[in-house]
């Protein structure tokens, strides 16, 4: 993972929710059909990247008794996660937020399925195929990995462009890209703007740093069905990859 990762976003955290609002609603329909695949009998989910919780939470409510394993190595985000959880009642005790990264973590011996929604590309092709590797030999046949990559619109949107746009109270947040280039290969860089307005007048504003190696579905099919993965298109974002019998790399 890159090595400032835990650190990008910390100064968006406040925005980070707000931001994804109208995102989250469209997608969630898919996401409870993504909730159905994983089967409580194999142990735990487990949740990279688990960011401020939205998608551990209503897996958790949308499942009985599942536990879930929620890998979040940044500490401001964590924080956010944790504010939401303790609201939640009986959700805080199938719920456990683990500050590493998934380089970090031991796998446990099972799992009922893994997660990893919009944070691929904040991994290089050495550390996904590492990932690759530790998810082949530790899951069990048919377990079910989900991933979800950058909507490919973001790429091509102008600099200026707003994003999201939502009012809180007498506030209105709004996110914008600000700049955008490409820093070679796969690899793009680019600046979020945040800001916070009360009728026209902007009461605060800050900008993010981005960084992210985008793969398109098609790429990522392609990279994964070489460790013994069978691969497909859930849609033009999420893809996912189940293991199949054959031998581990080593």
């Amino acid at each position: 993972m890159k090595e400032d990762t835990k650190y990008m976003y910390s100064d968006a955290v406040e925005y980070y929710d707000i931001a994804a609002y109208d995102m989250w609603k469209e997608k969630k329909m898919l996401y409870h059909k993504i909730f159905s695949l994983f089967q409580k009998e194999n142990g735990p989910v487990l949740d990279i990247g688990a960011g401020t919780g939205l998608f551990s939470m209503e897996l958790a409510k949308y499942t009985e008794d599942l536990d879930i394993i929620a890998l979040e190595p940044s500490k401001e985000m964590r924080i956010a996660f944790m504010a939401k959880l303790m609201q939640q009642g009986t959700l805080s005790s199938r719920i456990t937020v683990v500050p590493e990264s998934v380089m970090e973590y031991e796998l446990p011996d099972t799992l009922s399925g893994v997660v990893c929604m919009g944070v691929i590309g904040h991994l290089n092709q050495g550390q996904r195929e590492k990932l690759w590797r530790r998810l082949e030999k530790s899951l069990k046949k048919g377990t079910p990995v989900i991933i979800e990559t950058l909507d490919k619109s973001l790429l091509k949107a102008e600099e200026g462009t707003r994003i999201s746009a939502k009012a809180v109270g007498k506030y209105r947040y709004e996110t914008y890209i600000k700049d955008k280039k490409n820093a070679g290969g796969d690899l793009w860089k680019w600046n979020l703007q945040y800001k916070v307005l009360e009728d026209d007048k902007l009461v605060r504003e800050v900008i993010s740093p981005m960084e992210w190696e985008y793969h398109t579905i098609e790429e990522l099919q392609k990279e994964i069905s070489t460790y013994s993965f069978r691969c497909g298109k859930l849609s033009d974002t999420i893809l996912i990859a189940r293991k199949k019998i054959g031998r581990a790399h080593v």
